[in-house]
């Protein structure tokens, strides 16, 4: 679980913050399979007790991945609306029914987070915390190049 503030955001993009755990490095490589986010309607305080985005803003944001296709190359999947990476559901009555989907089926993604980020037209101000979930796997140093020369290319 990443919570990502919106206080001091400015313009359209909000970045996220360093994310060692999803990092590959010497000792890792750290692969990506799914991701999720959720809003007010599952989770009304963050875990650190913030206020967590409602749907409507949710409605209103995409998402910006940068990834590393082969060994050598980077290229980005661009806007993704956030709705679609949302697996929880209300029936949309308002009463407490909930049902999911599965989460976007991602496949060996090497994320650069550092370059990523959540946009949003009309800006962050007055915006709660984002919460999203990522499924990963992490792996030996040097196993993403085994991946890539196998033909496991990434996608979704």
């Amino acid at each position: 679980m990443i919570e990502q503030p919106t206080v001091g955001a400015q313009g359209a993009t909000l970045g996220f913050p360093i994310l060692q755990q999803l990092v590959s490095d010497a000792n890792q490589d750290i692969i990506i399979e799914g991701i999720e986010f959720f809003t007010s309607s599952e989770c009304t305080l963050s875990p650190t007790g913030a206020n967590v985005v409602s749907m409507a803003d949710l409605l209103k944001c995409y998402l910006t991945l940068y990834v590393i296709s082969d060994v050598d190359q980077a290229i980005s999947i661009k806007r993704i609306p956030l709705s679609r990476l949302r697996v929880v559901h209300t029936n949309g009555t308002g009463a407490a029914t909930f049902f999911a989907f599965d989460t976007l089926n991602l496949k060996n993604l090497v994320v650069m987070w550092d370059k990523s980020y959540i946009e949003k037209a009309d800006g962050f101000a007055g915006v709660n915390n984002f919460l999203m979930g990522v499924i990963y796997k992490r792996l030996r140093p040097g196993d993403f190049q085994k991946f890539i020369k196998a033909g496991a290319l990434p996608g979704w």
